[in-house]
């Protein structure tokens, strides 16, 4: 290995580790303080779960980098469940939005925000992200990419390509965005329509919305950053017809394990709960003169 293959690997071993950390911690919140079993929280443990997972793959897949430089009997297999664990964390991100869907919009009907519903939205979500990737896998699509010492679909394979991008990411994306375009387009209807009784609490209500609003639209816009150089390798090889740069898998997935590094360290300040019970065990763990200044970073 040269410098920068080195240098790449290391690279997303360090932020897969961050997002396996993370996951890990807001795992560890949730079953440890009962006060974090929100509904919403337990939405969010969904996301946490399939952080953890995704996050292990992908440095898993960097050591392999760094220790092999030819496929195995479990290359493929890998990168099955690389793509599989790709597409459950993007639509786990989906099921966060169809719940602030159902409270928001579907304030009424309690029934929506029950567990009853919610448990098998997010079961069919884990059906659903582990099935996806199985007739790619069938019709030996995956196959062991040299230049990037990973087993993946190929760049130029355009059916393959589009047939998983569609399901990692362009469903998942695109009903995250229009989902709370409709919940924005409601509360600002309520806001409008609102007595002047009820003016204080839509307001309130309307600010709340917006600050969830911002942000998962931080979220999206760290998934979409990061994905935009291998993007960007595609439509590369795919209009131009030029080779795949040794350099582009590496690249690609330095950005995306970035990605999912930093949506995992952001689930931890986004979930007030789970950001709360940090704060308290850091301050009663560390120095009481050190408290004051962490607790005030965390909140």
């Amino acid at each position: 290995m040269d410098i920068f293959q080195i240098v790449t690997s290391v690279f997303m071993l360090l932020c897969s580790l961050l997002g396996v950390v993370c996951s890990l911690i807001f795992i560890a919140i949730v079953f440890l303080d009962h006060r974090c079993r929100t509904p919403i929280v337990v939405i969010s443990l969904n996301t946490a779960v399939a952080g953890f997972i995704i996050n292990t793959i992908y440095a898993s897949q960097a050591i392999y980098q760094m220790i092999s430089d030819s496929s195995d009997v479990l290359c493929v297999f890998r990168g099955f469940l690389l793509h599989s664990s790709t597409g459950l964390f993007y639509q786990s991100l989906c099921i966060q939005a169809i719940y602030r869907l159902f409270v928001t919009v579907f304030a009424q009907r309690r029934n929506l925000q029950s567990k009853y519903v919610i448990i098998p939205i997010i079961v069919i979500q884990w059906i659903i992200s582990s099935t996806f990737g199985i007739p790619i896998l069938l019709m030996k699509r995956i196959q062991f990419q040299e230049t990037g010492r990973i087993c993946q679909v190929a760049i130029n394979d355009i059916f393959g390509f589009m047939y998983l991008a569609t399901f990692i990411y362009f469903l998942p994306v695109t009903g995250i965005i229009f989902i709370y375009i409709a919940i924005l387009k409601y509360t600002k209807r309520s806001l409008i329509i609102a007595n002047v009784r009820q003016l204080g609490l839509e307001q309130t209500r309307y600010r709340r919305e917006l600050r969830f609003i911002k942000r998962i639209l931080i979220l999206i816009s760290i998934i979409f950053i990061t994905g935009v150089p291998y993007l960007t390798f595609f439509l590369q090889v795919n209009i131009s017809q030029s080779l795949m740069p040794s350099y582009g898998h590496r690249i690609s997935f330095m950005f995306l394990s970035c990605g999912q590094g930093l949506v995992m360290l952001l689930a931890i300040f986004y979930a007030d709960d789970v950001r709360q019970s940090l704060r308290n065990i850091l301050l009663k763990k560390l120095p009481w003169i050190r408290g004051r200044r962490i607790g005030n970073i965390i909140s």
